[in-house]
């Protein structure tokens, strides 16, 4: 069984990553992703940053730096690697804001592998 272990590689960032999104995406996704982050941002004051990642290939702990991660930072996570998909990291002021059970029950809904394997693989075959 894998563990998760905790890990700062810098080295993991994509060069011409976007300042808030750091996952594989396709232009017009990624232009659209990009846009509603920002308007995210602008209607909450919160900082939105989305990191796909597939442990044990992640730069970890080095997204503080790079992300500039504060209180009002919410850190989507995206990782296949274990039973839950979507994970969050959410900054102490957000936390006042938004109950932490929010978080839980939508990694719980959207992030395990059940809903994955049967929502998404049938709109990849559509």
């Amino acid at each position: 069984l894998m563990q998760r272990l905790g890990s700062t590689n810098p080295n993991c960032f994509p060069r011409n990553s976007p300042p808030s999104l750091m996952l594989l995406v396709f232009s017009p996704q990624e232009n659209r992703l990009r846009q509603e982050i920002e308007d995210l941002e602008k209607d909450t004051g919160y900082k939105l940053r989305v990191l796909a990642q597939n442990y044990p290939d992640t730069p970890g702990l080095a997204i503080k730096d790079f992300w500039q991660v504060d209180d009002q930072t919410i850190v989507f996570v995206a990782d296949p690697t274990f039973g839950n998909i979507i994970n969050f990291n959410v900054g102490a002021l957000v936390d006042l804001d938004i109950p932490r059970s929010f978080w839980s029950r939508v990694s719980g809904k959207y992030g395990n592998m059940f809903f994955w394997k049967e929502k998404v693989t049938f709109c990849y075959s559509i």
